[in-house]
């Protein structure tokens, strides 16, 4: 997977660079993996919401011990970790925004 990605942006780099325009091919891997970046990101938070769904139907219906850890304590680290998620996916862009607003 890792060398198909890479002849990937070879090619792209390549193909470009033939045809003169350096910006454009930089623009394109960036915008190739901002949408990694954002399926990731969409991918992550489904399957959170499909987890977090499950263990509340656990929870309700009674069934607290899961393996060896509790419902409770899964549905708390669920939510730690979706607030990560999503504070790792906001806070580049308020750093950006912030260093862009102060140079300006």
């Amino acid at each position: 997977m890792k060398k198909f990605i890479f002849l990937f942006l070879i090619f792209i780099f390549a193909f470009d660079l033939a045809q003169g325009s350096l910006d454009n091919v930089q623009t394109k891997i960036l915008n190739i993996f901002k949408n990694i970046i954002n399926f990731s990101f969409s991918v992550l938070m489904l399957a959170a919401s499909a987890l977090l769904i499950y263990l509340g139907i656990l929870y309700i219906t009674g069934q607290t011990k899961i393996g060896e850890g509790s419902t409770n304590k899964a549905i708390l680290y669920l939510i730690l970790g979706i607030v990560l998620l999503i504070t790792s996916f906001f806070i580049p862009n308020l750093i950006k925004n912030f260093i862009e607003n102060s140079i300006q």
